[in-house]
């Protein structure tokens, strides 16, 4: 990727230029691609033509185990 592109993406996808250097930081670069992002009305790629679950409309937070009741094991 030349320098002026990652330049404009820096400049006009901070949030997804911030995402994308921490997972590459975590998962090492050469781990990390990007097919679609949208930021402020600029789109860069294609989005997923299947199935799938938006990072938007996931919470994350500590995984509760449960038994076979559902009821929690006390852990969390």
């Amino acid at each position: 990727m030349t320098h002026d592109r990652q330049q404009w993406l820096r400049d006009n996808l901070p949030v997804v230029t911030s995402v994308v250097d921490t997972f590459a930081q975590a998962f090492g670069r050469e781990n990390v691609k990007v097919t679609y992002a949208s930021e402020a009305g600029h789109v860069i790629g294609k989005p997923f033509a299947g199935d799938a679950v938006k990072l938007s409309e996931t919470l994350v937070g500590p995984m509760v185990v449960g038994n076979k009741n559902g009821a929690s094991n006390g852990r969390y």
